[in-house]
């Protein structure tokens, strides 16, 4: 957890997580998991890739729970299929 505004641009974000995610390719990434409360990160959490803007022209590159991850955790959408919930479309380059 990171409670110091060590880059201003994400001083609004305080308190925020960082993490390693290990991408099926091998890689892995320091990131922040987001759309989850802090109390609810652990290792091995499925997570999916979400794109949030901070400026005009920049997208972040984050990560959220995986929609499979989000269907388990909500009894309300237990009936939902993974293939029924629309995935993020990442940003094109202009």
């Amino acid at each position: 957890m990171v409670h110091q505004p060590w880059f201003p641009a994400f001083k609004s974000e305080l308190p925020y997580n960082v993490a390693q995610v290990e991408l099926e390719e091998g890689p892995r990434l320091t990131t922040t998991i987001v759309q989850l409360g802090h109390e609810a990160l652990a290792v091995g959490l499925e997570v999916e890739p979400v794109f949030e803007d901070n400026a005009e022209t920049l997208g972040i590159l984050k990560f959220r729970p995986s929609t499979v991850a989000r269907l388990n955790s909500k009894p309300d959408c237990a009936s939902k299929k993974p293939e029924d919930i629309q995935a993020p479309v990442p940003r094109q380059n202009q």
